[in-house]
């Protein structure tokens, strides 16, 4: 029998991460295809790296009948053609999105075409009403917050499925002592020490850089060496590690730096981890969960992921430290009381419990659907 076939509408940043973890839980199943055919994302690249905070005046806007008017007809002049093109040339039995923008498309070619569709809602908690599918099978999302902003859009309960945070499987995987150690050797890193991962998201988020001066110091590196994620932003790399060069001439005691730029490594580094530290995006917040691993939020972007904040401090995942002071405080009591790592354990397993029953439910829903 042919298998089915499932169709995933994608994007880069955290879309992509999502789109992964869907994939990865059908593709024995069915015939998968994940394509980006949207990625206009250098205005927002720009709030992402440089003015997080005032990112809020711009999210806003999606409140606005006016902009979804707006955004209709940019998707409709750029992008339809695509997208009309690849459910032809695919002709999927179902389609998943985890970008809103496919959706006024979408909208249309189910009244031509026989597929079903998921749309992935992309924030958990800060969601604008136009993130939420009004003509799909399913609106699958994090948690209750979803569900309000779909009713209110005149959505059908039974369209609107809680599923926590959708995670690739790698990141679940615990690692054994041998393991971990093995990652470490490889990277250069040493087996004895703590492991903080600073991560400034998948386009690196110039804002990290204020925690620095912070880390550089003689009784981080005794007790701590640092893994550095910079994404896909190439001056935050060599930024990173240009100071490290220059702090090593002048004090042999700073910690040892391991600077990655964009990578597929992220299962392993959150792995090795004892804490991580950065945007409190709900990929990487999620991804440490799944990992068992507590969360420093040092930046986030305003509006967007104000909510993700608040999901920290209620779910008891780890930190909130915008300040420098703040983060200067929270660095002294960790250095003083290591044992501090390890005070939300309990709350990270149970959400990465409650987020791997998403992830396993998501799969059943979806071969329930392909099935009928």
């Amino acid at each position: 029998m042919m298998k089915k076939k499932v169709l995933i509408l994608s994007a880069s940043e955290g879309h992509a991460s999502l789109a992964e973890a869907i994939k990865g839980v059908v593709e024995e199943s069915f015939l998968v295809r994940e394509v980006k055919l949207i990625n206009d994302f250098g205005f927002y690249q720009f709030f992402y790296r440089f003015l997080p905070s005032t990112f809020k005046w711009v999210w806003e806007l999606g409140n606005r009948k006016v902009a979804r008017e707006l955004i209709e007809l940019y998707v409709d002049e750029r992008h339809a053609d695509k997208i009309r093109q690849e459910i032809k040339r695919y002709s999927p039995d179902l389609v998943v999105t985890t970008y809103f923008l496919y959706q006024y498309e979408l909208n249309r070619l189910r009244q031509e075409n026989d597929f079903r569709w998921i749309n992935i809602v992309h924030d958990p908690v800060s969601i604008l009403p136009m993130e939420v599918a009004r003509d799909a099978d399913y609106n699958f999302g994090f948690g209750r917050e979803m569900v309000e902003v779909g009713l209110k859009e005149g959505i059908e309960r039974q369209k609107l499925v809680e599923v926590g945070w959708l995670v690739r499987e790698e990141f679940y995987k615990d690692l054994t002592l041998r393991e971990r150690n093995q990652i470490l050797v490889r990277w250069g890193l040493e087996t004895n020490k703590r492991t903080m991962v600073v991560c400034g998201g998948s386009e690196g988020t110039n804002v990290i850089l204020k925690i620095l001066p912070d880390l550089m110091d003689e009784r981080v590196g005794q007790q701590f060496q640092i893994i550095f994620v910079a994404g896909s932003n190439r001056l935050l790399k060599r930024t990173v590690e240009k100071l490290e060069v220059f702090m090593k001439k002048t004090n042999k005691l700073v910690p040892k730096i391991k600077v990655f730029g964009f990578t597929t490594k992220m299962p392993d580094i959150l792995r090795v981890a004892d804490v991580v530290v950065g945007k409190a995006g709900p990929n990487l917040l999620f991804e440490s969960v799944a990992a068992k691993k507590p969360f420093v939020a040092i930046t986030h972007i305003e509006g967007q992921e104000s909510g993700n904040l608040d999901l920290i401090r209620k779910y008891k995942l780890g930190w909130v430290t915008e300040k420098r002071k703040e983060f200067k405080s929270w660095l002294k009591e960790v250095l003083d009381n290591p044992s501090l790592l390890s005070q939300w354990d309990d709350y990270l397993a149970k959400m990465a419990r409650r987020n791997w029953q998403g992830l396993q439910k998501t799969k059943t829903i979806i071969e329930e659907l392909l099935n009928e």
